[in-house]
C-alpha cells in the first residue's frame, strides 16, 4: 500500500514534514504571498462585506491561499500517502483560480451579479472537474519512490482554460472601456483590472505548463508571483479610486507586506544570532508600521473632512443657486403685481380726476360755488392718492434694489426749481405764507433724470410749505467749487434731535405735530433721499429743534465741460 512508503526527505518535522528538502524560494514565494492575500482578503472583506465584488476577492485570496498551501505541503511531506493525495487535488483547488478572477471582473465592471448562465456554465465546470479527481483523467499513476505523479489531461486542460479566462478578461476590459469616455475615472481602473487579472491568469499559466513539459517543478514556485502583481494593483485602486469603499488599506498592505517578508525568514535562518537579529526587525517593523498606518490614518481623516465640507459647500451652492432661481421667479411675480396694483389703483383715480375737471368746466352743467370748492378739494384728496401710490410702487423699487432712475446730462437745475416753484405757489397763496428763491445767473447744469429730481426735491419742498403755518420758505440755489447746493429752508414746525438723523432713512415716524400739522405717509422724504443718491448727490437736514424751522440741504455734482 502507498502509506508504507515515503518520500525522499527525513520528516523531522511532527514526523511528516522535512522543512529543509523544499528551496529556500519556496518560503518566499508561496509563505509570503500566502500570508498577504489571505490578509488583504480578510481585509476587503471585513471593511465592504455586503459588497459582492468584496466576497468574490476574498473567495479567490482564501482559494489560492489553500491551492499554495496544497503545492507547498508536496514539496515538505514525506509519507507517499499524504503526497499522493496532495497530487489528487491539485486539481480541485485549481479550477478556481481563473473562475473568481473573471467573476470577479464582470461584476467590477457591471456593478451587479453575473448573468444566471454564466453561473450555470462556472457550476458545470466545477462540478465536472470535482467528478473527474478520482479518475486517470486527473491522475494516471503515482510513482511511490520518488513521490512523482503521472498526471491525466485534466490540469492541462485546466492550464488552457487559464489562459482563455485571461483573454475573456481582456476582451470584457476591452469592451467596456470603448463605452467609457476620455478623462473618466473608470477607464484608469480598467486598465489597472485587466492588467492584474490578466498579468494574474497567464504568468500562472507559464509556470504550470513550464513545468509539466520540462519536469523541472521549481518552476512552479514562480506562478504565485502573479498574484503579487493582481494584489498591488488592486491595492492601488482601492488608495487611487477609493474601490469597496477602504481606507488605509494601502499603508497597512505594505506594513504586512513587509512583517511577512522579514517572518519568512524564521523558516531557513540558522544560529541564534540570525533569528534574534529577524526577532528584532520584526518587533521594529511593528512599531514603525503602527505609527505609519495611524499617521496616515489621521491624514485620510483630515482628507475626507476637507472632502465632505467640499461637498457641502457646493451642495449649499446648489441649494443657493437655486433658491436665487426661486427668488427670480418671485421677483418677477412681485413686480407684475406691483405693476398690475398700479394699474388697477391709479385708473380709478385718474377717471375720477378727469370727471372732475369735466365738472369744473361746465361740461355736465353750471355748479354753484360750494359745489366746486368740493370738488376742487376731492382733486387735492385725488392727486394726493395718486401721489401715495406712485411713492408706494417706487419705495418697493429701492427695497429691492432696482435704480427707477435714467440719467442723462444737460439738465438746467434752475429751471427744474422754478418749475417746483410754480407748482407750490397756488398752496403758498392758499396759506398766506412767502416762497422766495434766489438763485445765481450762471447757468448751472447738470447729470439728472430730470422727472425723478424734479419729483425728489418737490417732495422736500412741498414737505417745507406743508408744515409751515407763519412766515414762508425760501429757496436758495449756489455753486460751491464743482457741487451745486439747494437750500430749502423754512420756518415751520421743526424736527426734533433724535429724528432728524433717520429723516431720510426707510418711513420716517412723524412726530405727533406734524401729524396734527398735515396728512401723510411718511415716505416722500425717504423716496427723496434715494433719488438724489442715485443722481451721486447728498441730502441731509438741520433744526434747532421743533418749532423752530428747518433747513434741508441737497448737493449733486455739476457736468464737466
Amino acid at each position: 500500500m502507498i502509506s508504507n512508503f515515503y518520500c525522499p526527505g527525513n520528516p523531522t518535522f511532527l514526523n511528516t514534514f522535512d522543512l529543509s528538502y523544499a528551496p529556500p524560494l519556496l518560503y518566499y514565494a508561496y509563505v509570503l504571498i500566502v500570508v498577504i492575500a489571505i490578509l488583504f482578503g480578510i481585509y476587503v472583506f471585513v471593511k465592504d462585506k455586503y459588497s459582492l465584488q468584496s466576497l468574490l476577492i476574498f473567495a479567490l485570496s482564501v482559494v489560492f491561499s489553500l491551492w499554495i498551501f496544497n503545492m507547498a505541503l508536496q514539496w515538505l511531506t514525506v509519507p507517499a500517502n499524504f503526497n499522493h493525495f496532495e497530487w489528487q487535488i491539485t486539481a480541485f483547488f485549481e479550477i478556481f483560480i481563473p473562475i473568481f478572477p473573471l467573476y470577479f471582473v464582470y461584476v467590477f465592471l457591471n456593478k451587479k451579479d453575473a448573468p444566471f448562465a454564466w453561473k450555470v456554465f462556472f457550476g458545470i465546470i466545477i462540478l465536472s472537474v470535482f467528478a473527474l479527481l478520482p479518475t486517470k483523467w486527473n491522475m494516471q499513476s503515482f510513482d511511490v519512490e520518488n513521490c512523482q505523479s503521472n498526471l491525466g489531461p485534466l490540469l492541462k486542460i485546466i492550464y488552457v482554460f487559464e489562459l482563455l479566462c485571461a483573454f475573456l478578461i481582456i476582451y470584457v476590459c476591452a469592451k467596456k472601456f470603448k463605452g467609457t469616455q476620455k478623462g473618466d475615472s473608470l477607464r484608469k481602473q480598467i486598465v489597472l483590472l485587466v492588467a492584474g487579472t490578466s498579468l494574474f491568469l497567464i504568468i500562472f499559466f507559464l509556470s504550470n505548463i513550464f513545468g509539466e513539459l520540462t519536469q523541472i517543478y521549481s518552476i512552479n514556485l514562480f506562478g504565485p508571483i502573479g498574484m503579487v502583481a493582481f494584489l498591488g494593483l488592486m491595492t492601488y485602486m482601492i488608495v487611487r479610486f477609493k474601490a469597496f469603499n477602504i481606507k488605509l488599506v494601502g499603508a497597512q498592505a505594505l506594513v504586512l507586506a513587509l512583517f511577512a517578508l522579514v517572518g519568512s525568514e524564521f523558516f531557513f535562518a540558522t544560529g541564534a544570532v540570525s533569528l534574534t537579529l529577524i526577532g528584532i526587525t520584526l518587533i521594529t517593523i511593528m512599531i514603525f508600521g503602527q505609527i505609519l498606518v495611524r499617521s496616515v490614518k489621521k491624514e485620510v481623516e483630515q482628507k475626507e473632512k476637507i472632502e465632505k465640507m467640499a461637498k457641502e459647500i457646493e451642495k449649499a451652492y446648489e441649494v443657493e443657486k437655486q433658491a436665487n432661481k426661486e427668488l427670480e421667479k418671485l421677483d418677477k411675480y412681485k413686480n407684475n403685481f406691483l405693476m398690475q396694483v398700479q394699474h388697477d389703483m391709479r385708473n380709478p383715480l385718474s377717471t375720477l380726476m378727469g370727471y372732475a375737471d369735466l365738472l369744473l368746466e361746465g361740461s355736465y352743467g353750471k355748479l354753484a360755488k360750494n359745489a366746486k370748492d368740493i370738488i376742487t378739494k376731492m382733486q387735492d384728496i385725488i392727486q394726493n392718492k395718486i401721489k401715495d401710490v406712485n411713492n408706494f410702487l417706487d419705495t418697493e423699487q429701492f427695497k429691492m434694489g432696482k435704480g427707477v432712475v435714467a440719467l442723462k446730462p444737460g439738465v438746467d437745475i434752475s429751471s427744474i426749481l422754478e418749475e417746483i416753484i410754480s407748482a407750490l405757489n397756488p398752496k403758498i397763496q392758499e396759506k398766506g405764507i412767502y416762497l422766495r428763491f434766489e438763485r445765481p445767473e450762471e447757468a448751472l447744469v447738470i447729470t439728472a433724470d430730470r422727472e425723478k429730481l424734479k419729483a425728489a426735491i418737490f417732495n422736500i419742498a412741498d414737505n417745507a410749505v406743508k408744515y409751515t403755518e407763519k412766515g414762508g420758505v425760501a429757496i436758495t440755489l449756489k455753486k460751491e467749487k464743482e457741487k451745486v447746493r439747494i437750500e430749502i429752508k423754512d420756518s415751520g414746525i421743526g424736527i426734533p434731535q433724535e429724528k432728524i438723523e433717520n429723516i431720510f432713512e426707510g418711513q420716517f415716524e412723524r412726530t405727533q405735530l406734524a401729524q396734527k400739522a398735515a396728512s401723510g405717509s411718511g415716505v416722500g422724504l425717504y423716496l427723496s433721499g434715494q433719488i438724489i443718491k442715485l443722481h451721486n448727490g447728498k441730502v441731509w437736514a438741520e433744526s434747532a429743534g421743533e418749532g423752530k424751522g428747518s433747513i434741508f440741504y441737497i448737493e449733486l455734482p455739476i457736468l464737466k465741460n
